[in-house]
């Protein structure tokens, strides 16, 4: 276990692919791309557990920061929220590959926008991901399905935001109270 509030894995030029350890983080858990160029870390096996949140980020215009879980497809668990790009920051850009673990998130999942020139996304193409989300999910860029079976818990608004379904299955778990379910007026919702 890695107990501290923060730990961040800083990836950087010089590869196109760096090591993310699967284990257990204490707190928030934030990977990062510093470099002048896009980089990808590659989650190793194991299991992924963040005792916080959970964010896939750049740092740097123009370049992408991307999590690829489909080497190991290890199963991971965040008690916080996933966060996907940056609030407000529109030029970089993070992408989460969650391939075929389970995705436990006991909070909200955040898909920022982006500007023309990128995109903050999940990608589970031509996989079956199986999510659980307690909260909400809030989609302002892209999240490409594949067959992934999700849960939600909380409202889904993607409004602002594409969802390709493919041939996904997506079950509103919610029970009592007002939830809502906010798509776009034409295309993918």
């Amino acid at each position: 276990t890695i107990s501290i509030a923060t730990f961040s894995y800083y990836l950087n030029v010089g590869s196109t692919t760096a090591p993310v350890t699967a284990t257990t983080y204490g707190g928030d858990l934030i990977i990062f791309n510093t470099g002048s160029g896009s980089v990808t870390g590659v989650l190793g096996a194991g299991t992924l557990s963040v005792g916080g949140s959970f964010r896939i980020s750049n740092t740097t215009a123009t370049y992408t920061a991307t999590l690829d879980n489909t080497v190991n497809n290890s199963n991971i668990s965040v008690t916080g929220s996933l966060v996907v790009g940056t609030s407000g920051v529109t030029t970089t850009y993070g992408i989460f590959k969650p391939g075929t673990g389970t995705i436990a998130i006991n909070g909200d999942v955040i898909v920022y926008a982006s500007d023309a020139s990128g995109d903050n996304k999940i990608d589970s193409t031509g996989v079956n991901t199986p999510w659980t989300i307690t909260g909400n999910v809030t989609l302002s860029d892209y999240w490409v399905a594949g067959s992934s079976t999700i849960s939600v818990g909380g409202n889904w608004d993607s409004s602002a935001g594409t969802f390709t379904y493919g041939t996904s299955t997506v079950t509103m778990t919610a029970f009592g109270g007002n939830k809502t379910i906010t798509t776009p007026t034409s295309g993918n919702g």
